[in-house]
């Protein structure tokens, strides 16, 4: 049997592998249904969260992994398993990089697409969807997050799930920032926040079903030390955990 934790960190999806085993329980309880689910990642980076999402969904989705390789620079890191993915100017080894990708997405249906996030709304108009889950891990600048924000509400679907990555205002600010401003604006309601990721629904949305996720991740909690709150007008549920 696979241990979770230890492929999560093989295939660096996240620094906190339990946000992970959350997202991915949250999904799983927001989506019963034998469709495959369309999901897409901006700022995939190795295609690791993409991969995850393959090897634990059932039935198997339909991943678009979004990635700008010519401002993406390999490092190695510390764990040989694990890779960081600076976005520094152009690339040392996109060869590199790209040969694991291959490797990786072989037959988990994910289709890499080698665009900048910025540029999706003319993708989307070819592309239109709508989609289950759509993640944001990447860019720094507010407009440019707005922009990209602006389009994933448009072609999420009612009951969709919005992801954002590196949240928290110590590691990007604007992306806290970008995404409480649609919270105050009532176009998002947020559902989730961890250590690194929140998740967002639409105004209307079906609620998620927070026992069956504390129940499933029970197991995790006491470990992972970070305050969990979630506040969402339809739930009226707070959850701390101070560790």
């Amino acid at each position: 049997m696979v241990n979770i934790k230890e492929r999560i960190e093989e295939l660096g999806v996240m620094s906190i592998w339990q946000d992970s085993v959350i997202t991915n329980e949250i999904i799983s309880n927001q989506y019963t249904s034998p469709i495959p689910l369309k999901i897409i990642e901006f700022g995939a980076g190795n295609a690791g969260w993409c991969v995850f999402m393959t090897e634990v969904l059932d039935p198997l989705p339909e991943v678009y992994a979004w990635e700008n390789f010519e401002h993406t620079t390999y490092l190695p890191a510390v764990n040989d398993s694990l890779s960081v993915y600076h976005h520094s100017g152009l690339t040392r080894n996109k060869q590199e990089l790209m040969s694991m990708i291959d490797t990786r997405i072989t037959d988990h249906n994910i289709e890499i697409v080698e665009e900048d996030a910025e540029d999706s709304a003319g993708w989307f108009k070819n592309n239109p969807g709508p989609y289950d889950v759509i993640r944001l891990d990447c860019m720094d600048e507010m407009d440019r997050i707005l922009n990209v924000l602006d389009c994933a509400i448009t072609y999420l679907k009612p009951d969709g799930l919005l992801l954002v990555d590196d949240i928290e205002p110590q590691t990007t600010i604007n992306r806290f920032r970008a995404a409480m401003s649609y919270v105050d604006s009532s176009r998002l309601h947020l559902v989730y926040v961890g250590a690194t990721e929140a998740i967002f629904q639409k105004p209307g949305s079906t609620p998620i079903d927070i026992d069956a996720v504390k129940d499933a991740t029970a197991n995790i909690m006491s470990s992972h030390v970070v305050n969990y709150v979630i506040d969402v007008p339809y739930l009226r549920f707070k959850w701390k955990h101070d560790g």
